[in-house]
Formats: structure tokens, sequence, C-alpha cells
């Protein structure tokens, strides 16, 4: 399925998600994947408070409250592990994992339902 416009940057910092996550998931060097987080947590948070300004009305108008509910609380999970200084080897390895799967969740999952929740209202 082609990506409707309004997601485009959405998934163009997904993008940038995925490389953290990768980066962090096989992480070894415990001062690297620390400095990695420390990079890109304004993004982060930043880009997880303009998904939930943008996306939350449509996802509570789609109905679905099992991804409303994931979607919110992946961003919590993930707002914790940014909100820690000098995570562990393995809270940054899992931290990389969880941020992979939430993007995952958002572009197969969350994206499609409203792509398809736009192609069948008048929702602009």
């Amino acid at each position: 399925m082609k990506r409707d416009p309004r997601l485009i940057e959405f998934s163009r910092e997904h993008h940038l998600a995925l490389k953290l996550g990768s980066t962090l998931a096989k992480a070894k060097d415990l001062e690297a994947g620390n400095a990695a987080v420390d990079e890109y947590r304004t993004f982060l948070l930043a880009h997880f408070l303009e998904e939930e300004r943008d996306l939350l009305e449509i996802i509570k108008k789609i109905g679905n409250d099992a991804v409303g509910e994931q979607f919110l609380q992946d961003h919590k999970v993930l707002r914790e592990f940014l909100q820690q200084k000098n995570l562990s080897l393995e809270a940054l390895q899992e931290f990389g994992k969880q941020l992979i799967a939430h993007t995952r969740f958002e572009e197969r999952e969350l994206f499609t339902l409203i792509q398809e929740f736009w192609d069948q209202s008048d929702e602009i």
C-alpha cells in the first residue's frame, strides 16, 4: 500500500528510529550506546508528541481500542527508557528491541488502519 502523504514524514522519521533501534539492539559498547540515545532523545520525544497530537484523534475515530492502547503504552515504555541516563547494556539492547517493535507496529498495523479509515471516509 502506498503511504498516504499525511503519513510520509512520520515514515521518514521511522527510518531513523529503526536505525537507532538496530544499533542499540546490537550494542556492545555501553558508552557508544548511551551516546546514541543522548543524540536521539529530543528527536524521539518530539516525534512521540507529534504522533499523539496528529494521530490520536484519528485512532479514536477508528474505534480499535487495542491499537490505541498499544500505541500509547508503547510510547509510555519508550519514554521511560529515554528518561533514564546511562542505561545498562541490557537496557540499551531492550530499548532498541522495543523501539524496533513499536516502529514496525506503527508502519504495518496502525498506519494501515489509518489509511483504510481515510480511504473510506471524508476525513481530511
